[in-house]
C-alpha cells in the first residue's frame, strides 16, 4: 500500500472522529433510540395455533426481555364475549410487577409477593424503582398490610398482593406465569391473551398472543345435610348457652379445587333488590339466630344454601338430581327401566318458637310442672298430683304469686297409653318453670323403690334444657330427682341443677333406703333450718324421708343446704340443695320434697328462689 493511500485512510478516520466528536460535544444529530422490550410466551403452542381447554383454568407462562434495558413489570388482558352472538371485548390490562423476592417480616410464612399495580405505565418505573431498592425487604407493617389483601399507596398508585393470605389458590405466585380462569357462557367460547412487557423507560413491547377456547362453566350443586328436626327455640343473639340452630351443608363439583357456600332464611320474604345473603365463605356448618329472619317472631321459615365454584359460577337452581342405589350399590330403576332419582334439594323447612317470655312487654306467668307420682287412694303421706298443686298454689299465694301460676301435670300411664309432657311452644310461656318432684311410689314389694316418668325422658329432658339454654328460669323441687326422671347423671342435673353425686349413684340408692332426712339447715339467705312435716308421715316411716340422695356443687353450683338426719348417719352435712346464677338461666335445686316440709319453712324458701332468680317482684 502506497504512503499516499495510508494518508488518505487516516484522514477519514480523523474526519469521522471530528464528526462524531462535533455531534458528542455541540448536540447535533439524532440519539440512539430506546429499543421496545421482547415478550414471549413459554409454554404454548406457536400464535396461530388455537387451543380448545376442557377446564376454564388455565397456566400460562411467559419470559420478557429488554436489550438495551430492564422489564420492570408485565401487563396482560384477554379477550371474551357474552354469548356466541355477542361482539368480543377485552377485558382492562392487569400490571404485575418484575420483582421476585419481596420479603418482609409478619407475614405468617407467606413473605413472597407477586405485586400487582394499577399505577399508569408513565409512572411505572417509580413504583418499580421503590420496591427494587429495599435492601431488607418490606417492613413488618408493610408486608402484613399485603398479607391482608390490602394495598400500599407507593408513588400515587395503589399496589397488593396477589396471593393475600385469605387468597388459597391466587393467580400470580411469581411474575412470570399466572393461573387464570377463562369463564365462558357459551358452549366454547374463544379467547385471545395477550401478554407484553414494560422496560425501565416506561416503554410497552409488542405483545405476544396466543388464541385458545375454554368449556361451559358448570354451576356446582349444593345440599343440606344437617338441620333441625324438631320445634327449636331462637332468638335474636347468640349467647353463653344459645350457639345459634345448626345448619351444614355441602357441595359437589367434580371440576373444582373449591367450593364455598352463601346462605339465606326465608329469601322470598326480603325485597327482592336488597336480600341478605350471606358472604360466600367455606363453612359448611352455620349457627343462625332470629336477628337472620325477615319476622324474627315468625315461626316457619326456609333456609336456602347456594354453592360457588372457584370459576365464579353460582347454583341458581337450588336442586339436583342423584341416582338411587340399593344396598349392593347397583342403580336402582323403576319398571320401564328408566333410573330413580331422587331430587336433593338446598333449602329446608324448619320451626321456631321465639320464646314470648324474651319479647318486650311480657307479663310475667310462672308454670308449676307437677311430675310426681299420683296416688290414687290420696292421702296426706301419699298425695295426688292435685293434692300436691294445691299444697304448691297455697305457698305461692302467700308469696303475692297465685294470680301468675299456671299448672300442667305431666301424665304417664302405661296401663292406657296416656302420655302428656309440656312441649317447647308451652314452655316458652313462662319466665319460670316450678317443677315438682316430691311424691314416689313407696308401695311394698317394688324392685325400683325409685319410681320414675321413665317415658321417653330424652326427649323431655332435651326440651327442658332448650328452654333453660335459651333464657327460662327453673326451681326443682324433688324426691330423688335424678332418678324420678330416670335423668341419672345427666344434662339436667349437671348442666342446669349444677350438682353430681358424691359416689356410685346406684350404690347410694341402695344406702339412701336406710337414711333418715328429718330437716336441712340452710346458707346464702335460706331459712336457717327447715323440717319435715311429721303430719305428712306414715308411723313406719319413724318421722324422716328415705331415698334422698345427696349432691355436691358441681361448676358454678352454690350449696344453699345440707343434709340433717336423726341419726347422725353417712349423708349427715352433706348437700342436699344447690344455687346456680347464670348469665342466660338461672336454677334453683331442692333435693328434698317441699311438700313434706313444714309449710312456713317452703314457703320461706320459695320465696327466697324466687328473689335469687329476680322473679320475686315481677
Amino acid at each position: 500500500m502506497s504512503k499516499q493511500t495510508i494518508v488518505s485512510i487516516l484522514s477519514v478516520i480523523s474526519l469521522t472522529v471530528v464528526v462524531l466528536i462535533a455531534w458528542s460535544c455541540e448536540g447535533g444529530g439524532p440519539p440512539i433510540p430506546n429499543t421496545k422490550p421482547i415478550t414471549r410466551l413459554a409454554n404454548v403452542p406457536p400464535p396461530d395455533s388455537f387451543i380448545v381447554s376442557d377446564n376454564p383454568r388455565l397456566t400460562l407462562s411467559w419470559i420478557g426481555d429488554d436489550p438495551d434495558g430492564y422489564v420492570i413489570a408485565f401487563r396482560y388482558r384477554w379477550s371474551y364475549r357474552l354469548n356466541a352472538a355477542s361482539p368480543f371485548e377485552y377485558k382492562p390490562w392487569t400490571t404485575v410487577l418484575s420483582l421476585w423476592n419481596i420479603v418482609g417480616g409478619g407475614t405468617e410464612g407467606k413473605d413472597n409477593f407477586a405485586l400487582m399495580t394499577d399505577a399508569d405505565v408513565g409512572n411505572l418505573p417509580n413504583v418499580y424503582h421503590y420496591f427494587a431498592i429495599l435492601l431488607n425487604g418490606l417492613n413488618d407493617d408493610s408486608a402484613s398490610v399485603l398479607v391482608r389483601g390490602e394495598s400500599l399507596n407507593i408513588a400515587g398508585a395503589h399496589v397488593w398482593a396477589s396471593n393475600p393470605r385469605a387468597n388459597r389458590f391466587p393467580v400470580h405466585t411469581k411474575p412470570t406465569s399466572g393461573t387464570f380462569i377463562f369463564d365462558s357462557q357459551d358452549s366454547l367460547n374463544p379467547h385471545t391473551f395477550e401478554v407484553l412487557s414494560v422496560d425501565n423507560n416506561a416503554a410497552e413491547g409488542d405483545p405476544a398472543r396466543v388464541s385458545f377456547g375454554t368449556p361451559r362453566v358448570i354451576p356446582p350443586r349444593a345440599e343440606v345435610i344437617g338441620y333441625p328436626d324438631d320445634t327449636v327455640m331462637v332468638i335474636d343473639q347468640q349467647s353463653e348457652t344459645f350457639s345459634g340452630i345448626k345448619f351444614e351443608f355441602r357441595g359437589f363439583d367434580p371440576n373444582s379445587r373449591t367450593i364455598d357456600y352463601s346462605w339465606v332464611v326465608d329469601r322470598d320474604q326480603w325485597p327482592k333488590e336488597s336480600i341478605p345473603w350471606s358472604p360466600f365463605s367455606q363453612n359448611t356448618v352455620v349457627y343462625i339466630t332470629a336477628n337472620d329472619f325477615p319476622d324474627p317472631y315468625a315461626t316457619n321459615h326456609t333456609i336456602y344454601v347456594r354453592a360457588r365454584n372457584e370459576f365464579g359460577s353460582i347454583d341458581t337452581v337450588g336442586f339436583f338430581l342423584r341416582q338411587r342405589f340399593d344396598s349392593n350399590n347397583t342403580p336402582l330403576l323403576d319398571s320401564l327401566g328408566h333410573p330413580i332419582r331422587d331430587t336433593v334439594k338446598a333449602q329446608k323447612n324448619f320451626i321456631t318458637i321465639y320464646p314470648p317470655f324474651r319479647r318486650p312487654a311480657y307479663q310475667q306467668r310462672i308454670l308449676l310442672l307437677n311430675i310426681s307420682y299420683s296416688y290414687f287412694d290420696d292421702t296426706p303421706s301419699h298425695p295426688s298430683q292435685s293434692r300436691i298443686d294445691q299444697y304448691y298454689l297455697s305457698l305461692l299465694g302467700s308469696i303475692g304469686k297465685s294470680s301468675n301460676v299456671d299448672v300442667l301435670n305431666v301424665i304417664d300411664n302405661n296401663n292406657t297409653g296416656e302420655h302428656f309432657f309440656p312441649g317447647r311452644g308451652i314452655l316458652s310461656n313462662y319466665s319460670t318453670v316450678i317443677l315438682v318432684g316430691d311424691a314416689i311410689d313407696l308401695r311394698p314389694n317394688l324392685s325400683d323403690y325409685s319410681w320414675h316418668h321413665n317415658y321417653q325422658w330424652t326427649t323431655r329432658e332435651k326440651i327442658l334444657l332448650d328452654y333453660c339454654y335459651i333464657g327460662g328460669k327453673m326451681i326443682i323441687s324433688a324426691w330423688n330427682l335424678p332418678w324420678i326422671l330416670n335423668a341419672g347423671i345427666g344434662a339436667l342435673t349437671t348442666n342446669i341443677c349444677h350438682i353430681q353425686n358424691v359416689d356410685n349413684p346406684r350404690q347410694i340408692d341402695t344406702d339412701t333406703l336406710h337414711t333418715t332426712f328429718i330437716g336441712a339447715r340452710g346458707e346464702k339467705g335460706y331459712p336457717a333450718y327447715i323440717r319435715v312435716d311429721s303430719t305428712k308421715l306414715e308411723p313406719d316411716w319413724r318421722g324422716s324421708l328415705h331415698y334422698l340422695i345427696p349432691g355436691r356443687p358441681f361448676g358454678f353450683g352454690e350449696i344453699l343446704y345440707r343434709y340433717d338426719t336423726a341419726k347422725d348417719d353417712q349423708f349427715e352435712d352433706r348437700t342436699i340443695g344447690v344455687r346456680y346464677l347464670g348469665v342466660t338461666f338461672d336454677a334453683i335445686y331442692f333435693g328434698f320434697p317441699l311438700y313434706y316440709m313444714e309449710q312456713q319453712g317452703s314457703t320461706d324458701a320459695l320465696r327466697q328462689a324466687l328473689s335469687d332468680i329476680n322473679e320475686l317482684n315481677r
